[in-house]
């Protein structure tokens, strides 16, 4: 997305003013990640992809910004030579001419430029492995010459990361020649300088750090490439649509060490058994026979497993078999299990992620939203990536699906999900912070649970915090006992500041509020660790996913005065996301 969209959408100044790239990419400034309904309300139901462009657009100007940083560089230099929207490779080359006269910068920096666009048009860089180094002949398949325009995001990263490590040496092609050929109007500067020197050398001394500023253009064209597909993948499985036939069955395939796991989810939408199985003799005939015995109607695989043979063979088995079979991407199955769920807990690996795909083909947006998006590995080479491009790429995309999968009514999430679309926004009468008060009534959606409470989307930029003393009326020893991810819920604001954009909510009746914080049944300010006992759930506020009896578990905490629990409220407000 250009610049000028990027202002347009957003209510900046345009024309651009003298410190624009200071605007837009210092850390303080407007986070562009964030979904911009409360910056332009045209903006309010704009599709993903636009908020992903401006996410990245946001993450390219802080690249260069921070590299202007480390040069000690004027922004206003910088914009004079690569415009309004600078990339990261172009600010030390900028920076330097900035102290040439300005008929040779102007006509190095056109060089610099000249040699990059054909570097990348037609440039090619020759790898070659490292001699003695312990994994030289696994490289040798990368060694040899890659043309860039031909190179793939894959090769090009795992080139790099054994660069890095010192296991392979790169040597560039850079058509210098060819571009000086093409400056016809800055050719008696430049030529005044070269003298008998080859146009490549007169280049390398002027801009010795250019292989550097090809790398990085590459690594960031190729890294938003990569983001964009992740993004369009967590959006495909966030509004994948909810398989509806019950009973459901699940299979997991996983590595050739484990066994094979085998899941039923049943009539009312509960896991209604589990079993692990060794995948050895006739296996394939012991899992029809259990998954018949539990008459499931639509049989659950992973899209993909480490034992592919095992996968591929099991589904031909069901398709002979005239077993319908239905696959869900098993992405972050790790991550999935080691949610803190009484089932997950008391089943083995195999169950546990057979229950899992149970779950996302029922449920798809409430169980994706159960795990950070970042830690999905959507990506094989995710590891190259910049951490908090993705995270903040993929935040954009489950807060925009969220946005728009609203509930049309308050059915348990087990009858209807979150796949009843409404275009109706949370709170249509709250358009930014400030529209909010104490004890207003608010609609918002759980986008994370933690040990500490919950964070509510409202539909404003900012989200709200749910402290675990606020999730119910009765005590609460684990917040993912009473809320879940994706879940809608009806809030009270306790407290807010606009200035540092804080939301403190609470989800307790009225009457609860008024006799303070909820402690431990039974238990006085100063008594010891509380016992083990029923809770009574959800108030009447929360709208889905509600027990109304709810086992507590102890924790380690104390009792605690009201004025300990203050403190520690304010302490964790340093905690918000945003």
């Amino acid at each position: 997305m250009e610049l000028q969209a990027y202002l347009a959408a957003a209510g900046l100044e345009n024309p651009l003013p003298p410190n624009a790239f200071e605007i837009f990419s210092a850390p303080e400034a407007r986070d562009l990640s964030e979904p911009l309904s409360t910056v332009r309300p045209a903006l309010r139901l704009a599709d993903a992809a636009v908020l992903v462009d401006l996410a990245l657009l946001r993450h390219r100007f802080l690249a260069a910004y921070e590299r202007m940083l480390e040069l000690n560089a004027d922004a206003a230099v910088i914009i004079r030579f690569a415009g309004a929207a600078p990339r990261v490779e172009q600010v030390q080359a900028a920076h330097e001419l900035g102290q040439e006269t300005p008929d040779r910068a102007a006509a190095f920096w056109a060089w610099f430029e000249a040699t990059k666009a054909a570097t990348l048009a037609n440039g090619a860089v020759t790898v070659s492995t490292v001699s003695g180094h312990s994994r030289a002949a696994a490289l040798q398949p990368l060694a040899g010459q890659h043309k860039l325009p031909e190179l793939s995001p894959e090769t090009w990263f795992s080139i790099l990361r054994d660069s890095r490590e010192g296991a392979l040496m790169l040597h560039w092609e850079h058509p210098a020649d060819a571009a000086l050929a093409e400056l016809d109007a800055h050719r008696p500067i430049i030529d005044a300088e070269l003298g008998r020197r080859k146009p490549m050398t007169l280049f390398k001394e002027r801009f010795p750090y250019f292989d550097k500023a090809i790398s990085e253009r590459i690594s960031a064209d190729f890294e938003d490439e990569i983001v964009r597909g992740m993004a369009n993948e967590y959006r495909s499985l966030l509004e994948a649509n909810p398989v509806k036939v019950t009973p459901l069955g699940a299979v997991f395939v996983g590595t050739d060490k484990q066994r094979v796991g085998l899941a039923l989810l049943d009539k009312r939408g509960a896991v209604g058994g589990s079993s692990p199985l060794r995948p050895a003799g006739d296996w394939q005939d012991r899992v029809l026979r259990w998954l018949k015995e539990q008459r499931a109607r639509l049989i659950v695989l992973p899209q993909s497993a480490p034992a592919g043979e095992w996968l591929a063979s099991l589904e031909a088995f069901l398709t002979e078999q005239k077993v319908r079979v239905v696959k869900v991407s098993p992405a972050g199955m790790v991550e999935a299990r080691s949610i803190d769920d009484p089932i997950l807990r008391r089943v083995s690996p195999e169950e546990a992620s057979a229950i899992v795909l149970l779950r996302r083909a029922a449920k798809p947006i409430d169980e994706w939203c159960r795990i950070e998006p970042g830690r999905l590995g959507l990506s094989r080479v995710q590891g190259e990536l910049t951490p908090r491009r993705v995270n903040e790429v993929l935040q954009v995309v489950r807060e925009r699906v969220i946005a728009s999968a609203q509930p049309l009514s308050a059915a348990p999430v087990v009858t209807g999900g979150l796949r009843a679309r409404s275009t109706a926004p949370l709170n249509p009468d709250i358009t930014n912070i400030r529209d909010l008060r104490p004890g207003l009534q608010v609609k918002g959606i759980i986008t994370n649970v933690t040990k500490f409470g919950a964070f509510v989307n409202l539909g404003l930029k900012q989200e709200g915090l749910v402290h675990i003393s606020e999730l119910a009326d009765d005590y609460v020893a684990e917040p993912s006992e009473v809320v879940q991810a994706g879940q809608q819920v009806s809030a009270r604001v306790i407290t807010v500041d606009a200035d540092r954009g804080r939301i403190a909510l609470s989800l307790r009746s009225e009457a609860a509020l008024a006799r303070g914080p909820s402690r431990p049944p039974g238990r006085s300010p100063m008594s010891g660790p509380p016992r083990r006992t029923m809770g009574s759930g959800m108030p009447a506020t929360v709208m889905s996913r509600t027990s109304t009896n709810v086992t507590q578990r102890p924790d380690d905490i104390g009792g605690a005065s009201d004025g300990d629990r203050m403190k520690a409220l304010r302490d964790l407000e340093n905690l918000f996301k945003k």
